[in-house]
């Protein structure tokens, strides 16, 4: 695999970044996952626009042009020569390096008191100037790094869930490492589901609502509803979720607080991946969802709704 790293491609064995980096120091930075389909991207210019708004909110840098942004993107599918087969390209941002995680020496560090020559003040004592700051060179700015691989085709897997009811920060958990580098909650909560032989894991808060789901957005359906604890991008469901969907004009998408007895009540539950797949969920915490399997609505949005995503996906160019 080839990693772009600030305008150029490493071999995977020589893709570094500062060991000072505030991303590898406090895992600070921002992780977003684009879906390259046979060299065209679905939705760049939004989602980009979507990134630069998020890094205002986490208060960090995004000095990169998107035209940069999108070249290095195309450049790193490119280069990694898949052949037009589709792909996964995480898109990385890291804070840079502080100076104050420096380990300097004052003079090493160019930090230096202004001394007065002999004979300056004429006698007259004068107050010390303030030292004189000098950068030493440690600190760096913000990384732009591609990682890429292929996408498998396989979207219908079903999976199993597990609940973990009041897991430490629940509430906050996901919603502050869904675009952030940092993921150890969502690791903690992944092995922990995986112990218990299930493929994702369930964040339930204090007050029993599901905060969210280690491998994706959780959405329910229950008659003509389908619920979802999370609402991020909208203009997806009206532009490529609605239109495909049975008796559209009726069924709509609801942003509402979920509880486990809300997924136990639902004839169907699929999860929308970070890459853009569509999982069917069958089982939570060993009880079926319906009648076990892949439910009606499921199935016509897993046949349908990678096609239409193709079809809207254009050059980055």
């Amino acid at each position: 695999m080839k990693v772009y790293i600030d305008g150029a491609l490493y071999a995977e064995r020589d893709a570094k970044i500062s060991i000072l980096d505030d991303s590898f120091l406090s895992g600070r930075g921002i992780r977003e996952h684009f879906v390259c389909r046979e060299g065209t991207f679905f939705h760049l210019d939004e989602r980009l626009e979507y990134l630069k708004t998020f890094a205002a909110e986490l208060k960090m840098k995004f000095p990169w042009p998107a035209g940069d942004v999108k070249e290095a993107l195309a450049s790193t599918y490119d280069m990694n020569k898949f052949n037009g087969d589709d792909a996964l390209l995480t898109l990385i941002i890291s804070t840079g390096a502080n100076p104050c995680r420096c380990t300097c020496s004052d003079a090493e560090s160019g930090e230096q008191e202004k001394k007065a020559a002999p004979g300056e003040f004429d006698g007259e004592v004068k107050p010390a100037e303030k030292p004189v700051k000098v950068e030493c060179g440690h600190a760096t700015k913000p990384s732009l790094i591609i990682l890429a691989k292929v996408l498998s085709r396989d979207e219908s897997a079903n999976a199993s869930l597990v609940s973990l009811e009041h897991f430490p920060l629940g509430d906050k958990i996901l919603q502050l490492e869904r675009y952030t580098i940092g993921k150890l909650g969502t690791f903690l909560a992944q092995a922990e589901a995986e112990q218990k032989t299930a493929d994702g894991a369930i964040l339930v808060d204090a007050n029993g609502v599901i905060c969210g789901c280690t491998k994706g957005d959780l959405f329910a359906i229950s008659g003509k509803d389908i619920f979802t604890h999370t609402l991020d991008r909208p203009w997806f469901l009206g532009k490529f979720l609605y239109p495909i969907l049975p008796d559209a004009d009726d069924m709509k998408v609801t942003e509402k607080q979920l509880r486990l007895q809300d997924l136990s009540a639902a004839s169907e539950c699929f999860l929308i991946r970070p890459c853009g797949k569509i999982t069917p969920v069958v089982k939570i915490n060993g009880t079926p969802i319906g009648d076990g399997n892949m439910g009606t609505v499921t199935k016509i949005i897993i046949t349908s709704l990678p096609q239409k995503i193709r079809n809207a996906c254009r050059p980055a160019f």
